[in-house]
């Protein structure tokens, strides 16, 4: 047969300095994950920033190339007007 702990040293448990020192390592890895976590969340909305920004001079300059879009076609359908009476001017003339 085994021999038997003594009562009081079973019913202390396992060593609190152990316990202790467990505790502190879980701390550390958990404190360590957070920093990285940290930074690569800041990282990541330093990236987010810099895209908005981007996507909002991309909307600046869809927007003003839409206008000068409708500016155009207003004009190709003034030169479009007088390129038909010009040709309509032309057969009549020379009919």
């Amino acid at each position: 047969m085994a021999p038997r702990k003594p009562a009081s040293a079973a019913a202390t448990g396992p060593d609190p300095r152990r316990l202790g020192c467990a505790k502190g390592s879980r701390a550390r890895v958990v404190a360590e994950a957070l920093k990285k976590t940290k930074a690569e969340n800041k990282a990541l909305k330093t990236e987010n920033e810099k895209l908005k920004t981007k996507n909002e001079g991309l909307i600046e300059y869809y927007n003003a190339l839409e206008e000068k879009m409708k500016v155009l076609r207003l004009e190709l359908d003034e030169a479009k007007a007088v390129a038909r009476r010009a040709t309509d001017d032309a057969t009549r003339f020379l009919a």
